[in-house]
């Protein structure tokens, strides 16, 4: 009679050992897939919020950088005072306005610069403009900031306002509790002068920004809230008229 070769293979609990450590293996590879999913968005939200933050200190660097221009002495003679640009305004009252007005207190303290307000004085497109940036709560029951900026041509009749504002930063934060608090918070603008005690508005020199953003959403693996603070400082270029 004719003899077949003896057959080989896996044992029953062979197969049921392999399946056993695929699984583990299996499970610690998708653990370590969500893991970074998970990383990736919390990562992608503070980017969400870092973004506009940079562009917004960019653009009032850019702005107090311009800020000034044309002052008094490019002209030959007196002209009017709406054609003449100061690198920064300054209001006694938000309807008034006093370049020696004081920005760190004083007889005469200033409301505007302030620390969640700046106005400026730039030439665009021929026209002296006012670049008024206001921080506050965008309504009522807001807990988090904004951050806005108004462009209007300069006037003798008027001051600089918000009436043509636009959002510049969302959900800025200046407490340790994650709010806004305009009264007590820390502030988003100061500012230094150079060689005048006390610093009046007409003398600054410097513009230091603080911004801190929250993001919208918890992050998924620490269930807090990401948070992102970006600093900036802008000096002064063109003289004070």
């Amino acid at each position: 009679m004719r003899k077949f070769a003896e057959e080989t293979g896996f044992s029953l609990l062979e197969l049921i050992m392999t399946f056993a450590i695929f699984i583990v293996l299996s499970g610690a590879l998708f653990s370590l897939v969500n893991q970074a999913q998970l990383r990736y968005r919390g990562q992608q939200q503070q980017l969400d919020a870092l973004q506009p933050a940079r562009v917004g200190i960019d653009q009032i660097t850019r702005d107090i950088h311009s800020a000034g221009f044309p002052a008094q002495n490019s002209y030959q003679g007196a002209v009017s005072p709406t054609l003449i640009a100061v690198p920064f305004v300054g209001m006694g009252t938000r309807t008034s306005i006093n370049q020696n007005c004081t920005v760190n207190g004083g007889v005469t303290p200033c409301v505007i610069p302030g620390p969640y307000d700046l106005a400026l004085e730039t030439l665009n497109g021929g026209v002296v403009n006012w670049i008024y940036y206001q921080v506050r709560l965008p309504a009522t029951g807001s807990t988090t900031c904004t951050l806005y900026r108004a462009v209007s041509v300069k006037s003798t009749l008027s001051v600089p306002t918000s009436a043509t504002e636009t959002p510049l930063i969302d959900q800025i934060i200046n407490t340790a509790l994650g709010n806004c608090d305009l009264s007590a918070g820390q502030a988003v603008f100061t500012y230094t002068c150079t060689g005048t005690n006390p610093c009046t508005a007409q003398n600054i020199s410097q513009a230091f920004m603080n911004v801190s953003v929250i993001t919208l959403q918890r992050d998924a693996q620490t269930r807090q809230f990401g948070i992102v603070t970006l600093q900036g400082v802008a000096e002064r270029i063109n003289p004070p008229s």
